[in-house]
């Protein structure tokens, strides 16, 4: 089973090691970023977007547990009195739900999330 080491598990583990930050740093790779499938409806909620997330964590290399980067910088955003900011891009979609129209659904990799949406949008346009 492979094992995680992180920045902070790699200068716990060398204490000894005095190197600076900056170095430390440089030599981590960037944070490329997420994308995370709608699972809200424009038309149920226009002006905001709902998405639905894994919460991910791992083992590190003493055994204890720690929450994925993204998912857990996401759930700290939820907690009360966090600052709720993040920058955001949204993809715009050509995609039209029409009522009483038969609906075949294939997922392209991106699991159930999308179909909390349409589901949504569905059961909205049926009221």
């Amino acid at each position: 089973m492979a094992q995680n080491v992180g920045l902070i598990d790699f200068v716990e583990m060398y204490s000894s090691m005095r190197m600076p930050w900056e170095f430390l740093i440089q030599k981590c790779d960037t944070i490329m970023p997420r994308y995370y499938t709608i699972a809200s409806s424009a038309v149920v909620h226009p002006g905001q977007i709902r998405i639905a997330i894994s919460l991910s964590t791992y083992k590190t290399l003493d055994g204890s547990e720690r929450l994925g980067l993204t998912s857990g910088f996401l759930k700290a955003m939820t907690k009360e009195g966090a600052s709720k900011r993040a920058r955001i891009f949204v993809k715009s979609s050509n995609f039209e739900m029409k009522n009483n129209v038969p609906l075949i659904m294939v997922g392209p990799g991106t699991g159930v999330v999308p179909f909390i949406a349409f589901a949504e949008e569905r059961e909205h346009l049926k009221a």
